[in-house]
């Protein structure tokens, strides 16, 4: 084989696809970049309507400094409703889809009762663990504390889905009683 053809049946296509994917990566980048901060407002929006939606008696809310340490694993942020109504606790908890695929919002009033439950989004399986975000399973919830959770009936055939639920309002309802011994 001469050197032309090395040149011409390897090097060059190497070099070509080489060029396409340094230029596809800085395209890819220059997309994040711009959408990234959309994005990120998006889901800001989301949270802040969902907080609403799970304590209706709030009139705003502010986030609460606790030490991320004191909070469960699963909490990624707690506010404090401003007229004293309760609490609104976001999570990301472990489910059947994986390690902090469950996203749900919580609401608890100021005597330690769910105010409601919200999935925020989830990776559970379609038609069989993906009913945690439904109202009938999430209306259960609304009205208990603590001492009430056991009383959860799971879903049929998703009851690791349902527990990974259950476990991550217990979390919420333990972070609510750190951000109250943090005031």
């Amino acid at each position: 084989m001469t050197e032309s053809n090395v040149r011409k049946d390897f090097v060059m296509p190497i070099a070509v696809l080489t060029i396409i994917c340094l230029v596809m990566a800085v395209l890819l980048a220059l997309t994040n970049n711009v959408t990234a901060p959309i994005i990120e407002e998006a889901e800001k929006a989301a949270a802040a309507e969902a907080r609403a939606e799970v304590m209706p008696q709030a009139d705003g809310f502010e986030p609460v400094d606790v030490a991320a340490e004191d909070l469960p694993g699963s909490v990624i942020d707690v506010y404090k409703a401003t007229n004293g109504a309760g609490y609104v606790v976001q999570l990301a908890g472990d489910g059947y889809g994986g390690k902090k695929t469950l996203k749900v919002i919580v609401g608890v009033d100021a005597d330690g009762f769910i105010t409601d439950t919200k999935v925020m989004s989830h990776s559970e399986t379609p038609g069989l663990g993906s009913r945690v975000a439904e109202a009938d399973f999430n209306d259960q919830f609304n009205g208990l504390d603590e001492s009430g959770l056991s009383g959860i009936v799971t879903i049929s055939g998703a009851t690791i889905s349902s527990n990974h639920y259950i476990d991550t309002v217990k979390d919420a309802l333990a972070a609510v009683e750190t951000a109250k011994g943090a005031e």
